[in-house]
């Protein structure tokens, strides 16, 4: 492992109960950490880590139905969160989805970057 590896990121709560038509009720908000430094295409590249981090978020704050991790300033983004049988797993991009249309296009468990 390296020791020479440096990480920032900033914590941002929004709410996200018009962004999904099937939202889990009384989970309202997703929790977005945007990450900078050397360590962040490590992190943003492991799925056990995302999903280990988003379960305890989502087990701990009970208005967080979902989690998203990306890298400062882009579009590079992996959301994990609540699905309708309140299984959590990372949200996925709709083949067929049109960029530009916003998020009232997206079904729950649906996550496309920007």
């Amino acid at each position: 492992m390296q020791s020479d590896r440096d990480l920032s990121f900033k914590f941002l709560n929004i709410n996200d109960s018009n962004a999904f038509e099937t939202a889990p009720k009384g989970r309202p908000n997703q929790y977005a950490f945007r990450m900078s430094g050397n360590a962040v295409n490590t992190i943003i590249s492991s799925p056990v880590l995302l999903n280990t981090l988003a379960t305890g978020i989502i087990n701990n704050y009970n208005s967080a139905s979902s989690v998203n991790f990306g890298m400062w300033q882009s579009g590079l983004t992996q959301v994990y969160g609540l699905i309708q049988n309140g299984e959590l797993k990372p949200f996925k991009c709709p083949k067929n989805y049109l960029y530009g249309g916003g998020y009232k296009n997206l079904a729950l468990g649906e996550h496309c970057p920007v």
